[in-house]
């Protein structure tokens, strides 16, 4: 009896110690998702980091859908991202008194964008607008709809150079 006792308790514990093991392993391998309200603060927030003017803003092309597919997907951005979602919203509360950046007007917006721009090197809210500036900026711009503002009517190639008819002259 005492026998059976003891092993149907070390199944339980052995039970339950895998139960939290295999939780600890999905938290680590499998980052969770961004809430709602995260995804929508971030792509407000990356609206601010390229605006529209003549050509469409960042959420017209697309780059808010790739860089929060791509922060989901990279779990040292993902805390990143919550942090500064976080902080985003703390900001517009004590700064404006409104309790979410996403509910800001386009100025304020600027304003705290500026404020992670200008914050000091190695906190989460500079670390993570350098990183989606640098990624926003590169889908972005690899995104023919947004060529038009720069006057450029895309890469030469496969065309070549057609208004070229001669070599480059030798030196």
């Amino acid at each position: 009896m005492l026998t059976d006792r003891r092993a149907f308790l070390k199944t339980i514990l052995g039970g339950g110690l895998l139960l939290i093991s295999g939780y600890l392993f999905k938290i680590n391998l499998y980052p969770s998702r961004l809430t709602k309200d995260e995804t929508d603060t971030l792509r407000v927030f990356f609206d601010v980091l390229i605006p529209g003017d003549e050509s469409p803003p960042a959420s017209a092309l697309n780059v808010d859908k790739i860089l929060i597919s791509e922060i989901e997907q990279d779990k040292t951005l993902l805390l990143p991202a919550r942090k500064t979602c976080k902080w985003l919203n703390a900001l517009s509360n004590s700064s404006f008194n409104i309790k979410s950046f996403k509910l800001l007007d386009d100025a304020n917006r600027q304003k705290i964008a500026g404020i992670a721009s200008e914050s000091t090197e190695g906190t989460v809210q500079r670390f993570f607008f350098d990183t989606t500036l640098r990624k926003a900026l590169s889908h972005y711009y690899a995104n023919p709809a947004s060529w038009s503002s720069l006057r450029y009517n895309g890469p030469p190639q496969p065309n070549g150079f057609p208004e070229q008819s001669e070599a480059p002259v030798q030196l």
